[in-house]
Order: C-alpha cells, then sequence, then structure tokens
C-alpha cells in the first residue's frame, strides 16, 4: 500500500509476483477492500516462470522470495533486460545475519555471487 500512495501522483504501475494461495487470497482482498486495482497488478505462480513473461522495463524491482532462488531471478531479470538503465534492483534479506548464515536456504551471498557482473553495483 506505502508503494501504490507514494506513487499515485507518477500514476506507477506495480506488479508484483506470488505463489502462496493464501497470500494471493490475502493480497486480493487488500487490493479490493483499499481500492489498490487501478495500478497493481498480480501475477501467479512460480517467480521463475512469471519473470518470463514479463516485458517491458522497471525502475525499480524488489526481490523478496525464497532465497536460494534470488541468483536465478536477478539474473533473469538482467538477462531479460528487464531493469531500465538507471534502475534498481533490492533484494530483501540478501545478507543474512551471521547467526542464520548456515541456514540451508541460504546458499551463499547473493551480494557476493552477483557482484561479480561489471554493470552491477551491489551495496
Amino acid at each position: 500500500m506505502a508503494w501504490h500512495e507514494s506513487t499515485a501522483a507518477l500514476g506507477t504501475e506495480i506488479i508484483t509476483l506470488e505463489l502462496d494461495p493464501k497470500m494471493i487470497a490475502a493480497s486480493r482482498r487488500t487490493f479490493d477492500k483499499y481500492r489498490l486495482n487501478d495500478r497493481i497488478k498480480l501475477i501467479e505462480g512460480p517467480a521463475g516462470e512469471s519473470i518470463l513473461n514479463l516485458t517491458g522495463q522497471f525502475d525499480l524491482v524488489f526481490v523478496d522470495a525464497n532465497k536460494d532462488g534470488y541468483q536465478d531471478y536477478v539474473q533473469k531479470i538482467l538477462n531479460r533486460k528487464l531493469l531500465s538503465p538507471n534502475g534498481l534492483i533490492l533484494c530483501d534479506n540478501s545478507k543474512p545475519p551471521h547467526r542464520t548464515r548456515r541456514h540451508p536456504r541460504y546458499r551463499g551471498d547473493v551480494l557476493t555471487r552477483i557482484s561479480d557482473d561489471q554493470s552491477l553495483l551491489a551495496a
């Protein structure tokens, strides 16, 4: 809702990808309740597959999904040239706290893994 409200003057289109049926239902209820459907499009299904169906370019991509898929998602976004020239990719929890680094879902530091790409600035 915050992104919808903060981009109202620009008329920005917001696309969200979701796999979990409970989250899809909750999102749809929220979008309906607060009349957010004018600029929010919810795409249902696995993120890796959904990314392959996206077109156009995005100024902001926020990745908040299964952590072991982050590198694949970012690579697909870049390979398909979905990020605008001055675009920004934000990855939630991409650098886990020390105590969770050994958790199976964190297969290395996403920032380290994508920072080899000279076209990217990882921070």
